[in-house]
Order: C-alpha cells, then structure tokens, then sequence
C-alpha cells in the first residue's frame, strides 16, 4: 500500500469512526451542538492535514466558510440534519475516497437502480409491490432531477459514473431528503 492510499485510509477511517461514533439514528433536535461542533473543527483540522491533497477541488477558504456556516446552524438543527451537513463539508472536498460514513439514517423500504429512462424501484416490502417497476418520477412533489442534485451534494463524486451509482443509495434516505 502506498503511503498516499495509507494516508488516505486513515484519515476516512478516522474521521468516520470519530465523527460519527455513538450517534443516534433519529431525527429528533437535541442538545448534542458541543459534540457536532467538536466533530466540525475536527474534520477541519485533521482532514487537511491527513489527506494528501484536501483541496484540490475546493479551496481551503471555502471549505472552512463551509465548515463555519455549519457549526454556526448546529443550534437549530437535529443530529440527523448535523450529519448530513458533516457529509456535505467533507463531499465538498470532491474527492470519491475520502468521505463521511456510520451515522444510521432512516432508509426507506426500497430499492432505486438506473436503467434507460431513469431510476426505477427494484425492491419493495409486500405492502407495496405495486410500485415495483416504477420510474421514480419525483419525491414528494420535487422532480427527480432537483432530487438527484440535492442528493449528489452529500456524497463526493469525481465523474458521472459514480455519481450515478451513489445516488440511489442516498435517494432513498429520509434525512438526506428532507
């Protein structure tokens, strides 16, 4: 392994097990901002400092505007909204292996998959198999395509390709839809 890809590794593996140690999977508001803002400036510190190249695609001054706004919200936010912010600073960085994982988001009982013409429903509980087969279309009113874009800002992507395989992961997460 190489010292970059080691480097690398430790810092995904750092700031994951750090940052989202011990967190419940609710989305209920809580008093948790000393933590979530502990987990803020510890991933502004240490992900520059453990990744290679942290701001190859983002400039440090925005990534720590970013990281500032955030922790700035913590007082109105759940810790399900904090951690989706936390995955935002860190997809900022736009780098596929380096992001933020562990929290327990709510997911939906579904599965998405891209076919010609869009995403479509592969899996489903019994109670409704009819929506098997269908093309998701739009999620509570907003259309697909400002979903998949409001999805694709919680997860770093570096071509389309593996943006296309992350989103239907996330798309089916409460908390990221919100």
């Amino acid at each position: 392994m190489t010292p970059w890809l080691a480097s690398s590794l430790r810092a995904v593996v750092a700031l994951a097990t750090l940052a989202f140690a011990a967190r419940p999977g609710t989305a209920e508001a809580t008093s948790n901002d000393a933590a979530w803002r502990a987990d803020i400036e510890y991933v502004r510190s240490e992900l520059p400092r453990r990744h290679k190249n942290a701001f190859f695609h983002i400039s440090r001054a925005a990534f720590d505007a970013a990281a500032t706004s955030l922790s700035a919200s913590l007082p109105d936010l759940s810790d399900a909204d904090a951690a989706v912010g936390l995955y935002r600073l860190v997809a900022l960085l736009g780098d596929s292996h380096t992001t933020a994982a562990n929290y327990r988001f709510t997911s939906y009982p579904l599965s998405l998959y891209w076919f010609d013409g869009g995403l479509y429903v592969t899996r489903v509980t019994a109670d409704a198999a009819d929506l098997l087969g269908a093309r998701l279309v739009a999620i509570d009113g907003t259309s697909v395509e400002d979903v998949i874009a409001a999805v694709s800002t919680v997860f770093p992507y570096e071509n389309e390709s593996w943006r296309r395989s992350r989103v239907p992961d996330f798309a089916v997460l409460a908390e990221v839809l919100r």
